[in-house]
């Protein structure tokens, strides 16, 4: 039997937002012969005011999910390092899998402990502008540092040709569009028919939907 390969992923959070319901489907769908699965967060449910997808992940067969119970603020990340680093050898994982401001924990852990790293970078970064002073520095810091990450994978073409232009190279540059249920989410005539009436919006009419939360960068 070929032994399996044992993936930690390493997320800031299970807020529901749209990452982080991505990385949710994406382990739901992982091959169980294939991938021992942990998801490592700094906050845990309720930590952010807002929903989250906690108890979702947690009751995903096949994944063990820990909480590093960090505390606020630039110093909780240097308190959540031993904690990381003792999941570390208690999981002994393969490949280590970043995302947003996982990617540069796993990055210093896959230089200490020789694993695989893969960053997981969910933005375009197309304006700078509407970024705010340090999520600019962090992004010129990203940008230096992914040449030392085996992979990193963008959900979009836009967000891997922005990030070529702002100087980024990695050994890998790949693009792995989000996923969708398209048996859950598919057009039901009937009821779009009635929220177009409560709308009042004509059945002819050309209707498009945005989801998305209120922030600048979202455009």
């Amino acid at each position: 039997m070929v032994p399996r390969t044992c993936v930690l992923f390493l997320i800031p959070s299970l807020v529901a937002h749209g990452a982080e319901r991505q990385l949710c489907e994406l382990v739901r769908h992982m091959d169980r012969d294939r991938f021992e699965i942990h998801v490592a967060v700094y906050y845990g449910p309720g930590s952010t005011g807002e929903g989250d997808f906690y108890s979702e992940m947690a009751a995903i067969p096949g994944v063990e999910l820990h909480c590093l119970n960090k505390r606020r603020g630039a110093l909780g990340y240097l308190a959540s390092l031993p904690r990381l680093f003792s999941l570390m050898r208690q999981v002994r994982p393969d490949v280590l899998h970043g995302y947003m401001d996982g990617n540069f924990p796993v990055l210093l852990l896959g230089r200490v402990f020789q694993k695989r790293v893969v960053w997981g970078i969910r933005r375009t970064s197309q304006d700078l502008m509407k970024l705010d002073r340090l999520s600019r520095r962090l992004l010129r810091m990203e940008v230096r540092l992914a040449r030392f990450a085996d992979l990193v994978i963008f959900n979009s073409e836009a967000g891997r040709l922005n990030h070529r232009a702002l100087g980024m190279r990695a050994p890998r540059m790949e693009v792995v569009v989000n996923g969708f249920d398209v048996a859950r989410f598919q057009p039901n005539q009937l009821l779009g028919a009635a929220q177009r009436k409560v709308w009042e919006i004509p059945l002819d009419a050309p209707l498009i939907g945005i989801v998305g939360r209120l922030n600048p960068v979202k455009d």
